[in-house]
């Protein structure tokens, strides 16, 4: 893969990460290396909302000089067909972001657990905290339906 095919490749992968609405942190990287483990790392990152605290997400794919020089059964890697193929998947994987409302839920879902957990940590009585525990499993049941009004 020559040098402008791989920079259109980059862009487009920017591209398709930069029309997920509602998420913030938005990075594509690509790695080079001539020493270290790493030889080639190609790097996407996200987090659910714009905030910098929200939860973060990481697609990481890497070719380390050794599978560079040796590959797998002794034959060297193609960096040009391993590129093409980390390059795919980081599209699909792109593809496959939750739309802001599953994020949303998700978020909620995480945070009634840990208040569970918190409740539990400092002893709140179980006869309390058994209908939050029955809200976030019927939350986590329902994840992709809307339910509004409903529970």
């Amino acid at each position: 893969m020559d040098t402008f095919t791989t920079s259109t490749r980059i862009r487009e992968l920017q591209s398709a990460l930069d029309k997920v609405e509602g998420i913030g942190g938005r990075n594509v990287n690509l790695y080079f290396w001539g020493s270290g483990v790493s030889a080639i790392r190609l790097e996407i990152e996200y987090r659910e909302t714009p905030c910098y605290s929200s939860e973060r997400h990481e697609f990481i794919k890497r070719l380390t000089h050794d599978e560079l020089a040796d590959g797998w059964d002794n034959v060297p890697a193609d960096p040009d067909v391993w590129l093409d193929t980390a390059m795919t998947e980081a599209l699909t994987w792109i593809a496959q972001i939750p739309s802001q409302a599953e994020r949303e839920h998700n978020a909620f879902v995480r945070q009634v657990g840990r208040l569970i957990d918190s409740g539990r940590d400092i002893g709140i009585d179980v006869a309390f905290l058994n209908p939050l525990t029955d809200m976030m499993t019927r939350l986590s049941e329902n994840i992709l339906e809307d339910k509004r009004g409903q529970l």
